[in-house]
């Protein structure tokens, strides 16, 4: 495949993540989501650089209402 192919198949997957995202109010958003795409699909490798998502601490109601003084 030569220089203009390969552009041009880049160029048809833009246009379809532009009209799949185009619902997106916020331009920088939209742009944001795009670019993760695209990133993704052209280098697949990098979704294991991904952090992996924050787990939600639990909190304890006990811990809140004690308080320990040592006074000794």
């Amino acid at each position: 495949m030569d220089e203009q192919g390969a552009e041009s198949i880049q160029h048809a997957y833009m246009m379809k993540l532009e009209r799949v995202y185009q619902c997106m109010p916020n331009d920088l958003d939209r742009l944001k989501y795009i670019f993760q795409e695209q990133t993704l699909e052209s280098a697949p490798s990098l979704t294991s650089l991904r952090p992996p998502p924050k787990k939600k601490r639990k909190t304890s109601t006990n811990k809140k209402n004690e308080t320990s003084i040592d006074l000794l």
